[in-house]
């Protein structure tokens, strides 16, 4: 019996630090998101660009955490760093096709050229 309660004590704290560690992992990837928000806004405002709606931004956020969440995966698998570089050059290129049909030809232009 006294087996049986540590190794269920044990489990129980297994699953709290794994649990844990995905919350402030995907927290990191939500911070991460809406920091590329507040960069868009600040970039439209400049540019006297229209700002982006409720929906634009929740797209935006989704777009920003499912390209982190991709890169993660590829970045945890084992094959040839050049191999996993390629692929992970196509998901930001795919992302950022994303990022061109969720904004509008004016907000991705100035968000595309705010280096530049």
């Amino acid at each position: 019996m006294k087996n049986l309660n540590l190794k269920s004590i044990s489990l129980v704290i297994l699953f709290f630090i794994m649990g844990t560690t995905v919350y402030a992992q995907q927290k990191w990837m939500v911070k991460k998101a809406d920091e590329t928000v507040t960069e868009m806004q600040e970039v439209f405002e400049n540019e006297g660009v229209e700002a982006l709606t409720a929906e634009q931004i929740e797209a935006v956020k989704q777009n920003e955490i499912n390209k982190f969440m991709k890169v993660k995966k590829l970045k945890k698998a084992e094959e040839a760093s050049d191999e996993r570089m390629e692929k992970i050059k196509a998901i930001r290129k795919a992302s950022r096709k994303e990022l061109k049909e969720i904004l509008s030809k004016k907000q991705f232009k100035a968000y595309n050229n705010r280096n530049k």
